[in-house]
């Protein structure tokens, strides 16, 4: 009866149709805002005194990015933690309690993960499902138990790897949705745990859900032993919200929360076989003027839109560009490059910009300044500004590179009428639109997504079934509806997730 229990709660979260999206400041994608103290980043990283050498490198790793940004960043052994930097500071712990002794204590006061030790061994309980094997990883974000008012970081894994792992997903990941919570598994985002009390109702139009159908049969799973299922009613067109009640759940690799459907169909119009086109993207809701998502995971690259002055801002850096030595102008292809002669003691750098080792232009850069060149064949020149964000004479500094388009709140990002044939803009995707307070960014080329009207008939089917008490076939049902999504499923790129699309209901 349990079993049947469950899977009957399956069948029905198919169908279910909440529009929630999740408006949380509290976000591990915001880090430099949630470790903030009157405007400035405090924190103290803390690594196991006995701890293995890659979780020290780890912590090392996150100090040294969190330490390009400013403020108050300490990191410290766990036996040399003072209780004023306790009390005083935010605190990201790296290690699980074994080798860390204030990890140890975070075991025993977080809810969202803790490691437990059973039948000899030890394994992971994070959102409430234990974890058992190597490289799993967590970062979770909770409230200080030292201090009110201040947070706790903790990033541990079953082993070192896994530690690695988490860090650099976090690090990687800024400016995404991470919620308060995330496990990976290597490269791979596992599960992300969204905060409580956060959710507010949007518009029906902008929903698909994306639910996981839990399937016995080894032979026809997908990874991590999970069938996933989208919802996506068939007549609908445009952009659309993959799994609406947690926005901050990315179903793909971490990477996809959203579905452009570039060509609906009418119920009638659905024989068997039949396939909805679509497009898999990103999209983040606005605060304030600018919508910020950082669609890459190991370059530095950003996208801002200001809709106050209808602008596409795209941001590359902070890079950090020695002296004397060629560094390539990001979007072209190492055609352009900059070279600092020097940096003096006031923080004014002699650059020299090539462009085909042709031509030269030589600026002095105190804050910013504006590349110029042509090295496509439209005739037009491009613009690029750069921005001094940090520098140490004679040794090198940190800088930004800035592309922008004025006047459009829609950007095909290969056109090069548009964009110019100077610049390769389609790190970021293919496509970006600012709709209602919304950026919405298209990643992926068009999909094939099978339409199974079978899935309908079996749903109709169990909740008749249901109805009049006949729970043995309420579970056949199910078992049905599971085996269909199997048999009809799309696979892209290096992933390999089983597909279905449903029909209106």
């Amino acid at each position: 009866m349990k079993s049947c229990i469950a899977l009957l709660a399956i069948a029905v979260l198919l169908f279910q149709f909440i529009a929630t999206v999740n408006q949380a400041c509290l976000d591990l994608g915001s880090l430099l805002e949630t470790l903030s103290i009157d405007g400035s980043v405090r924190a103290v990283i803390v690594y196991g005194s006995t701890a293995a050498e890659l979780d020290v490198k780890s912590a090392w790793m996150l100090y040294d990015y969190l330490s390009t940004f400013g403020g108050d960043i300490k990191i410290l052994p766990d036996r040399n933690v003072t209780i004023d930097l306790l009390t005083r500071y935010h605190l990201i712990v790296i290690g699980g309690p074994v080798a860390n002794l204030i990890a140890a204590r975070l075991n025993n006061e977080f809810k969202n993960a803790r490691f437990e030790f059973s039948s000899g061994k030890w394994y992971l309980k994070f959102g409430g499902v234990k974890y058992f094997g190597d490289d799993y990883g967590f970062c979770v974000l909770e409230e200080n138990p030292f201090s009110n008012g201040l947070y706790a970081i903790w990033i541990a894994g079953t082993t070192r790897y896994g530690t690695k792992h988490a860090v650099d997903f976090l690090r990687d990941r800024q400016e995404s949705h991470l919620g308060v919570g995330f496990l990976v598994k290597g490269f791979r985002l596992i599960k992300i745990i969204v905060p409580e009390k956060v959710a507010i109702v949007t518009e029906k139009s902008k929903e698909i859900n994306f639910v996981m159908i839990n399937n016995p049969d080894p032979q026809i799973l997908a990874r991590e032993n999970v069938t996933k299922c989208w919802i996506i009613p068939t007549n609908l067109t445009g952009w659309n919200i993959i799994e609406s009640p947690n926005l901050t759940y990315l179903p793909f690799a971490g990477m996809y929360n959203a579905v452009l459907v570039i060509r609906g169909i009418q119920i009638k119009e659905v024989p068997e076989n039949l396939s909805i086109e679509v497009g898999l993207g990103v999209y983040s809701v606005c605060n304030g003027s600018f919508c910020v998502y950082k669609p890459l995971q190991n370059d530095q690259f950003t996208l801002k839109y200001d809709n106050s002055t209808k602008t596409f801002r795209f941001i590359a850096g902070p890079y950090f560009i020695p002296v004397n030595e060629q560094f390539g102008v990001p979007w072209t292809q190492g055609n352009v490059t900059v070279k600092i002669d020097e940096i003096y003691s006031n923080y004014t750098a002699f650059i020299k910009v090539c462009a085909e080792s042709k031509h030269a232009v030589e600026m002095v850069i105190n804050g910013s300044g504006d590349i110029s060149f042509d090295i496509g064949g439209d005739g037009s020149l491009t613009t690029i500004k750069i921005s001094m964000v940090r520098a140490t004479p004679k040794v090198g500094g940190w800088f930004e590179f800035t592309v922008e388009f004025r006047n459009t709140t829609i950007l095909n990002l290969t056109d090069k009428t548009v964009i110019g044939d100077d610049l390769n803009l389609t790190l970021y995707g293919t496509y970006v639109e600012f709709d209602n307070g919304t950026l919405w960014i298209l990643k992926t080329s068009n999909l094939k997504v099978p339409v199974s009207t079978k899935i309908y008939k079996y749903y109709l089917e169990m909740k008749k079934a249901e109805n009049e008490g006949r729970y043995n076939k309420v579970q056949e049902y199910v078992e049905l509806m599971v085996k269909e999504v199997a048999e009809i499923h799309v696979e892209f790129d290096e992933l390999n997730w089983l597909i279905a699309a449903l029909v209106e209901f």
